[in-house]
């Protein structure tokens, strides 16, 4: 079960959100994580197989998003990118810690 699944629906576009989001419209960067979190999630979860430890990689990864959401160029959909550095981070962590995943 996805702890962070709900349903959540937005009229705009993730560039818009983005682009809102680098303006600094708070509002438009909590639209933004909540209709990507449970995506996130399910990656993390896939990839690491433990709830409990996917809910940290997603957080954890949401936060990397969120950093450097200034370098997302629009060239790929924000899923895809978003994609890569969920990846990014579990093959870092994995690479830091074997035990860990």
């Amino acid at each position: 079960m996805n702890p962070f699944s709900t349903t959540y629906t937005t009229d705009k576009t993730d560039a818009t959100l983005v682009s809102e989001v680098l303006l600094g419209n708070k509002a438009s960067l909590n639209n933004l994580i909540q209709k990507h979190q449970p995506f996130i999630y399910n990656i993390a979860w896939k990839m690491i197989g433990d709830p409990s430890q996917a809910e940290d990689l997603t957080q954890e990864a949401l936060i990397k998003i969120i950093s450097n959401l200034s370098s997302f160029k629009g060239e790929s959909a924000f899923r895809t990118w978003a994609y890569r550095i969920v990846w990014n981070h579990f093959l870092n962590e994995k690479k830091k810690s074997n035990s860990m995943f």
